[in-house]
């Protein structure tokens, strides 16, 4: 199995060998693999590390990679130089944010304390009323987890100290094994299309959102563990991840990140220690795989869905759409608060010059048909 070795800010360092004739994109693949019981992370990347780890039935040795990794080593450490000659232009904030341990986080919780939630707390699938979450707590069953990748990226948004990776017990506690201090876990209810059709409810089947971290720049961020087990909302399904995809989903996330691409981020990917049953090609064949996890980060998991699913049960839920969407302004839209009727039309409906949606739009186009 091979992992991108790093993501960087610059583009060409992750599309170096793009031929300026060729009409696909082509990547430079990576030039050191990961293997099982290795340990490989590049000393000059903080953004990104990975460790896949199994047992075998000898009880193999560890091994270090003593890779070369010539011309990739020569261009992070240009970048790394880049970085610490920007930082060092006396950014004060930089120098004064205190790192915090997982227990020191600073919690927040306005999701659950602002809107409406499901007086039931259990994980039976079932249509839920007048309410936008369900508390639940992760189920996924665990043995043995282990940490396979995580974002340093991700971390310092998060103001969390990367010492934190190295803790013996981080697994349990991002695999939901072992609760973590502050949070406060639940289940978002919203609604969607499928295939061309109103579906109705659909809800987190198998993501548990943990709570949201304020850090000192304001910014909340919050945390969900996909893959953790079934909620009201996971129908006929297992409410689990398996760790093929989920390293999809880690590493696509942070690339689009660094290409500028407004996407949820991922802090970090855990095994589970247990086998999932997945028909990977949909073809009557299904087979185990490793369970997985993903700690999934954004500033809000609000989406179209959530509003939608209220609105389409009439009357009765109206007051909730309303609720929903003063919440979305007072913690991420404060500066549409105050607007005249007039002004706000004009935003809503994308009639400014280089609109929110356009530009967003534009982005994915653009890296979309490269």
């Amino acid at each position: 199995m091979l992992l991108l070795p790093h993501f960087s800010t610059k583009p060409h360092l992750l599309f170096s060998s793009l031929s300026s004739s060729s009409s696909s994109l082509r990547p430079r693949l990576p030039k050191f693999p990961f293997y099982p019981a290795y340990f490989t992370k590049s000393p000059s990347c903080p953004s990104i590390a990975c460790h896949v780890s199994t047992t075998g039935g000898g009880g193999a040795a560890q091994m270090e990679s003593s890779a070369s990794v010539d011309s990739v080593t020569h261009d992070l450490k240009n970048q790394r130089l880049d970085t610490e000659t920007e930082t060092d232009g006396g950014d004060e904030s930089k120098m004064t944010k205190k790192l915090k341990a997982l227990e020191d986080l600073n919690w927040d919780h306005s999701f659950v304390r602002e809107l409406p939630g499901d007086p039931r707390t259990d994980s039976i699938p079932r249509e839920v009323l007048h309410a936008c979450y369900t508390k639940v707590s992760p189920s996924a069953e665990v043995e043995n987890p282990q940490l396979v990748a995580w974002s340093e990226s991700v971390a310092d948004s998060l103001e969390l100290d990367p010492k934190e990776f190295e803790r013996p017990d981080f697994p349990l506690f991002f695999s939901g094994a072992t609760p973590l201090a502050g949070a406060v876990p639940y289940a978002q209810c919203y609604g969607g299309h499928q295939f061309g059709m109103w579906a109705g409810q659909l809800g987190d089947g198998r993501a548990i959102t943990l709570g949201e971290i304020l850090n000192l720049k304001s910014e909340r961020w919050e945390l969900q563990l996909k893959g953790a087990g079934k909620t009201p909302y996971s129908r006929f399904a297992d409410g689990l991840a398996v760790l093929r995809s989920s390293i999809r989903e880690f590493l696509c996330s942070e690339a689009m990140h660094f290409l500028g691409i407004p996407t949820t981020r991922a802090l970090c990917l855990v095994t589970t220690g247990k086998f999932v049953t997945r028909d990977m090609f949909y073809d009557g064949n299904p087979k185990e795989e490793p369970g997985a996890i993903v700690c999934r980060v954004a500033q809000s998991f609000l989406r179209f869905g959530s509003y939608q699913i209220h609105a389409s049960r009439g009357q009765e839920d109206l007051d909730i759409v309303r609720t929903l969407a003063d919440y979305a302004i007072r913690h991420h839209f404060r500066h549409i608060e105050n607007m005249n009727k007039s002004e706000s039309l004009s935003f809503s409906t994308g009639d400014e010059d280089h609109s929110v949606v356009d530009l967003t739009s534009n982005k994915y186009a653009g890296n979309s048909f490269r």
